[in-house]
């Protein structure tokens, strides 16, 4: 803040003249008028300014919502999320170009079996280079 520049309190306090004498004054009126004033204003000092006349919106609280009681075992829910439909576990798509998100490897039957299906696609990557590697000795 500048030296020379006037204290918050003291421009709030003329804001809330301003919004006194005319309630239905626009802020770019207000604005003008602070200007020529000699004063900087921005919507957080309007808003002191009402608070200071007793005319800013009051916060209501919230109800606090029902409770639903206790749900044991064998209690049925009876909200909206029972009646819906349960999500399908389909995979989230993913932008254009970026590939599928890699499964984690839960169980040791999962890791076996990722592992012979690496030692399938190595077995027949070999067979491709031997096959290329043969084409290639004919010339």
């Amino acid at each position: 803040m500048a030296k020379d520049a006037p204290d918050r309190a003291t421009v709030v306090t003329f804001v809330a003249k301003l919004i006194k004498s005319d309630p239905e004054i626009s802020y770019a009126d207000m604005k003008k008028k602070c200007r020529d004033a000699g004063l900087h204003i921005y919507p957080l000092i309007v808003g002191l300014a009402r608070k200071e006349l007793g005319m800013a919106p009051s916060v209501k609280a919230k109800p606090a919502p029902k409770p639903a009681g206790k749900r044991g075992p064998g209690r049925p829910r009876t909200d909206a999320a029972a009646a819906a439909p349960a999500p399908t576990a389909a995979p989230a798509k993913r932008g254009p170009g970026r590939p599928p998100k890699a499964r984690a490897l839960l169980a040791t039957g999962d890791a076996a079996g990722a592992l012979a299906a690496l030692e399938r696609e190595f077995s027949a990557m070999r067979e491709a280079l031997r096959a290329i590697a043969d084409v290639a000795s004919r010339f």
